[in-house]
């Protein structure tokens, strides 16, 4: 059996079931205190509470709630409150990054690839002469119009930062299957 985290997800699946655990020894649950959160995209929210367990709290989100949560970057802010009225009381706990992965039991197609694998993707065939339709549309949506010949050196500019952001995902990657990295230096006279 795995054991219930007991902190927010940096990243959770749409249509699974959401789980973790927070235990807060100044808001205790016991004291009367509810923790609450609010899950924020750049056009919809959605609130939910967590559950007393003890002095604790458990967050337990089925998949019917979680398969309507769009994919992508959101804002996971949490919060606890105790009280009514006069005696209300509110404390912002913290606000986090939380990355919805697709729902793939229902996907009829998925491109696993990062933000940052997809743009160097598009930008090498632009810089290579090869771009697709596509390959144009994916620059300009993140950068404007950079897509032209005179822009080459903006391209490669942009080519570099996003082989740094994919050669950092490697290295976390191997980092979390257990491998290191070895890096070997040479000097060529």
């Amino acid at each position: 059996m795995v054991a219930t985290p007991t902190i927010e997800p940096q990243s959770a699946r749409a249509g699974d079931t959401w789980r973790w655990t927070r235990s807060l020894s100044a808001y205790p649950a016991t004291a009367g205190w509810t923790l609450k959160y609010r899950l924020l995209w750049a056009d919809a929210a959605e609130e939910f509470s967590a559950s007393p367990d003890g002095a604790s709290f458990v967050v337990e989100l089925s998949p019917v709630v979680t398969s309507s949560f769009a994919q992508g970057r959101a804002a996971l802010f949490s919060w606890v409150e105790k009280g009514a009225d006069a005696t209300y009381e509110r404390v912002s706990l913290g606000n986090q990054p939380l990355e919805i992965l697709p729902n793939l039991a229902v996907a009829d197609s998925h491109d696993g690839r990062s933000h940052a694998r997809i743009m160097l993707a598009a930008i090498e065939s632009i810089l290579e002469g090869r771009a697709s339709a596509g390959d144009l549309d994916t620059v300009r949506a993140a950068w404007g119009d950079v897509a032209t010949e005179r822009d080459a050196k903006q391209l490669r500019e942009l080519r570099a930062l996003y082989a740094a952001q994919v050669s950092a995902e490697d290295a976390a990657e191997a980092a979390a299957r257990g491998y290191e990295q070895n890096f070997v230096q040479m000097r060529f006279r």
